[in-house]
C-alpha cells in the first residue's frame, strides 16, 4: 500500500474512541533493541486479537507487511516527524501509541496529534520540576509508565486518571535457567573460560554516558587486583560507533587499565546484528552475576532477562532497579544527582558508588551460597513479568478499555 501524498486536511478528533484504529510509534519490530522487542511482542500480540494496529518502522523508505502487520517508513526525517499527520489522516487512526523517547518526535506532543497520543514512557531518573519534560506530556491524551518508578514520578504533576501502568515482559521460555555442568559447558564454549572462573556480565549501549561503562571498567579492575580468575563480559559496541552516534573507545580504556586479558567483548556490531534471544539466554547462562552500572533506568529490560535466566543482580540503588532488585539481588548506594548531557530535558542522574559496587562485587565472588540463594529468588520473580501470561494481557485490557481510560 502506498501513502497518498497530497496536501491533507487538519485532523477532526472526536472525544470518543469506539473503536480503536492504532497507530503505534516506534523503532520498528525487527530490530533486537527494547524498543523493538517491546514493539513486536505487543503489536504481534494485539493484532492476532483482531485490534487494527499499524507501526512505523524508521529504517524502510516503502511501507511494507511483517509478521502480518503493516508497517509504515520514516519519511524524509528519521523518526516520522514529516509524515505522521498523513498517515493518522489516510490511514484513519483515532489512537497514537509512540514507544519512544517522548522528547524525539516533535509532532508527537503538539497539536493537532497529541489529541490521540498516548506515550509509553521510559523515565529513567527524577523528573521533580523538569517543566521542559512535563511540558511534553501534560497534552497528551492518556500516558502509561513502564515502571512503578516513572508512574511515581509522572503523578507528581499528571492526574492519576490519566495514568496507566504496564511494565516490560520477558520470555521466560527463552530465557531461562540452565544447570551446572550446562553452565560450565556454555560458559568455556563461548568464551574459552575455565569452569572455576567467575564471570560478570553487563549489556548496554556504548552511546552517551547514561551506562557508566568507563567507570564499571575502572572498578572491574580493582576487582582483579584480588581475584585472579574474574572476568568482565560488556554486551555493547566496543568502539561505540553507531548510526553517526558515538560512545567511548572501550579497548583504549580497558588497555588503560591493564585488564585486556580480563574483558571479552563481540566483535560483531551487535547494534547492525543483533544476537538471536537464543544465544542472549546462552551469554546470560555463562555469567555468574549481571551488574549494572547504569545512572539510570526507566525498566531495565537486561536486568529482568537475566534474572529470568536465573542471574542475580548488581545495580545502582535507584530508578527502576529498586522495583526490580530487591531480596533477589545487590543494590549499590548511588551517588549525587547532577545534570547529565543525556537528554534535553534537563533530568538529573546518579551513578552507582564507585567503592561500594566493587565492595559488592569481591562480596559476591566470595559468597557462592548467597549467590545461589538470589539466583533461584531472580527466576521466581522475573515469572511475575512473563510477557504470554501476564504483560500482554494487561495490554489487551487497556485497548478494550481504552474509551473509559480516555474520557
Amino acid at each position: 500500500m502506498m501513502i497518498n501524498n497530497n496536501e491533507v486536511n487538519r485532523i477532526k478528533f472526536k472525544e470518543k474512541i469506539e473503536n480503536p484504529h492504532i497507530l503505534w510509534v516506534s523503532v520498528g519490530n525487527h530490530r533486537n533493541s527494547g524498543y523493538g522487542i517491546m514493539s513486536k511482542y505487543i503489536t504481534e500480540y494485539l493484532a492476532n486479537k483482531n485490534i487494527d494496529i499499524i507501526t512505523t518502522n524508521k529504517d524502510i523508505y516503502e511501507p511494507i507487511m511483517y509478521n502480518g502487520i503493516m508497517q509504515l517508513p520514516r519519511g524524509n526525517s528519521e523518526l516520522f516527524i514529516d509524515v505522521l499527520e498523513e498517515y493518522v489522516i489516510n490511514l484513519k487512526r483515532n489512537v497514537m501509541i509512540s514507544n519512544i523517547d517522548v522528547w524525539a518526535i516533535p509532532t508527537l506532543y503538539k497539536e493537532p496529534l497529541n489529541k490521540i497520543w498516548i506515550p509509553y514512557v521510559p523515565i529513567d531518573s527524577p523528573i521533580t520540576n523538569c517543566f521542559k519534560y512535563i511540558n511534553l506530556l501534560k497534552n497528551a491524551k492518556h500516558i502509561i509508565a513502564m515502571s512503578k518508578f516513572g508512574y511515581e514520578q509522572l503523578k507528581q504533576y499528571i492526574d492519576i486518571k490519566k495514568l496507566s501502568y504496564i511494565p516490560i515482559g520477558v520470555n521466560t521460555e527463552i530465557f531461562k535457567p540452565v544447570d551446572k555442568i550446562n553452565k560450565e559447558f556454555i560458559k568455556n564454549n563461548l568464551f574459552n573460560l575455565p569452569a572455576d572462573s567467575f564471570l560478570f556480565g553487563y549489556v548496554a549501549q556504548n552511546i552517551g554516558m547514561r551506562k557508566g561503562l568507563p567507570e564499571l571498567i575502572k572498578t572491574f579492575s580493582k576487582v582483579c587486583e584480588l581475584h585472579k580468575n574474574a572476568y568482565l563480559y560488556l554486551h555493547t559496541n566496543p568502539n561505540g560507533i553507531v548510526n553517526k552516534l558515538y560512545g567511548f573507545d572501550l579497548i583504549d580504556i580497558i588497555n588503560k587499565y591493564g585488564i585486556k586479558d580480563k574483558v571479552i567483548m563481540p566483535t560483531n556490531d551487535i547494534m547492525r546484528y543483533p544476537f538471536p534471544m537464543e544465544l542472549m539466554n546462552k551469554i546470560y547462562n555463562a555469567m555468574d552475576v549481571y551488574v549494572s552500572n547504569s545512572a539510570g533506568e526507566g525498566f531495565g529490560m537486561p536486568v529482568l532477562e537475566a534474572m529470568s535466566s536465573g542471574i542475580p543482580v548488581i545495580a545502582g540503588n535507584h530508578s527502576a532497579h529498586t522495583e526490580l532488585i530487591t531480596n533477589n539481588g545487590w543494590l549499590v548506594k548511588a551517588n549525587d544527582y547532577h545534570i547529565l548531557n543525556i537528554v534535553p530535558t534537563s533530568q538529573e542522574y546518579a551513578y552507582p558508588n564507585n567503592e561500594h559496587m566493587l565492595k559488592t562485587m569481591i562480596n559476591v565472588i566470595n559468597n557462592p551460597d548467597e549467590i545461589n540463594k538470589k539466583s533461584l529468588k531472580s527466576r521466581k520473580f522475573a515469572l511475575k513479568y512473563d510477557w504470554n501470561n501476564y504483560i500482554l494481557p494487561k495490554w489487551h485490557e487497556f485497548i478494550m478499555n481504552i474509551d473509559d481510560l480516555t474520557e
